[in-house]
């Protein structure tokens, strides 16, 4: 059974080593972070199952931490503490916190509790997501999204399974929750997991009911097991539907869907009655003249659904956003938009703010020759920075995928672990998952 994704968030490196090591040895694939920034990015970046959350940590405490999420998308969260107390616990609790772990931390008490959080989450999966954008519609002007936007209304006027192709972060939920809406259908978008597919057909039926005259949305289709994809097919094909359930399938992929089809990760039935019709989302990097107008409407979002200050971004700020790589797509430029709006003053965002938080976001990461003045660098020094950069890039895009980055690239398993050390990037840092 494919497990859920987690994020272990600790000061201290020996307890994220072992709480990542008993989990990876589980199955379960799972993303460390140190401080509450690296947690913030981390979550920006990916979608998780489960948080294990520290109270005491340097930064930012995990009980403010879990008080920020809780407002905004919050999950199930495990506290970990090596001051245990009944306030704490008590306080954890009032913000979300489903569990409490005192150190030194007991393996099976660890697992245990991980198991029974887990199943909280498969109510909340049932629920509508707290993503502020999901649901609204597309914008810009740009003729990439005038086109799918256009595309949208017409599939629209069909019953037909929806197959969403983009990177992660790019909108593939947003886009189909949108077209649930422009459908007009009565019944409710539900968007499931993996959990629920695999061997516990009551969460799988209560899924259905509640999708009844309405979309259910798988958000990522390359993590379906063999299982959970002979149970989507055979959905497809109406052979679980009765009169009483009746819904329409959408789901997400990533665009290595046609490589995963060949290489049998994804079965060819599958594939071929999900894709009927195929929409391909695209990244941000693609239409960044409509940068600004994502910029305007994640202000006005987060000002009225999560009461932050308005401020409105200078036309340098503006500038400078619209010419990033924005690698996390639209969820990055929400956690952007969000930490530009909490952290600063003033009416108008400027260009220093903007220029100091995505070096925050990126550290080493810059591929503008105007910034990192290439043209003045020797060869070998010059292609080192751009390999660095190149590889920190697509091992984010790949979600921290060491395989699937092998690929992409086109290197064998040993020969980029070789090259990553050389360049100093450690897959397991970088991207905080266990390959």
């Amino acid at each position: 059974m494919t497990q859920a994704t987690v994020l272990v968030v600790d000061d201290e490196a020996d307890i994220r080593r072992l709480i990542r090591d008993i989990l990876v040895e589980e199955g379960y694939d799972v993303f460390v972070a140190g401080t509450a920034a690296e947690a913030r990015d981390l979550r920006s970046r990916h979608r998780f199952d489960l948080v294990l959350l520290d109270i005491w940590m340097p930064d930012t405490d995990g009980i403010s931490l879990l008080t920020e999420w809780s407002k905004s998308a919050p999950l199930p969260t495990i506290m970990i503490s090596g001051h245990g107390s009944i306030d704490a616990a008590m306080e954890a609790s009032r913000y979300g916190a489903v569990d409490f772990l005192e150190k030194p931390i007991s393996m099976a008490k660890l697992l245990q509790s991980v198991e029974r959080a887990l199943l909280s989450r498969t109510s909340a999966t049932l629920k509508e997501s707290p993503d502020v954008y999901l649901g609204t519609e597309p914008v810009g002007k740009s003729p990439l999204i005038h086109r799918l936007r256009q595309r949208l209304l017409q599939v629209a006027q069909t019953d037909s399974p929806v197959l969403f192709t983009g990177e992660s972060g790019s909108g593939r939920e947003r886009y189909a929750r949108w077209l649930h809406q422009l459908r007009k259908r009565p019944g409710s978008f539900v968007s499931i997991t993996n959990q629920l597919l695999d061997g516990n057909l009551t969460h799988l039926t209560d899924a259905i009911q509640q999708a009844h005259q309405g979309t259910l949305f798988w958000p990522e289709l390359a993590e379906l097991t063999a299982t959970a994809q002979r149970t989507t097919r055979d959905l497809i094909q109406g052979d679980s539907q009765s009169a009483d359930t009746r819904f329409l399938l959408s789901a997400a992929a990533l665009p290595s869907i046609h490589s995963d089809v060949a290489s049998g990760k994804i079965s060819r039935p599958l594939f071929d009655a999900l894709a009927v019709i195929t929409l391909d989302v695209p990244p941000v990097r693609d239409y960044r003249e409509d940068v600004p107008e994502l910029l305007r409407q994640s202000v006005n979002l987060l000002v009225d659904t999560r009461h932050l200050p308005y401020r409105r971004f200078s036309v340098a700020a503006q500038n400078r956003l619209r010419n990033y790589s924005w690698p996390g797509n639209l969820r990055q430029v929400l956690n952007v938009v969000e930490q530009l709006l909490v952290t600063g003053s003033g009416d108008e965002i400027t260009l220093e703010e903007a220029e100091n938080l995505l070096l925050q976001e990126n550290p080493d990461l810059s591929l503008d020759l105007l910034h990192q003045d290439w043209l003045a660098l020797p060869l070998r020094e010059a292609r080192e920075r751009f390999e660095r950069g190149y590889f920190q890039a697509q091992l984010r895009l790949c979600e921290g995928r060491i395989g699937r980055l092998a690929e992409k690239v086109g290197m064998e398993r040993t020969h980029l672990y070789r090259k990553l050390r050389h360049l100093g990037i450690d897959p397991t840092r970088t991207s905080e998952e266990s390959d």
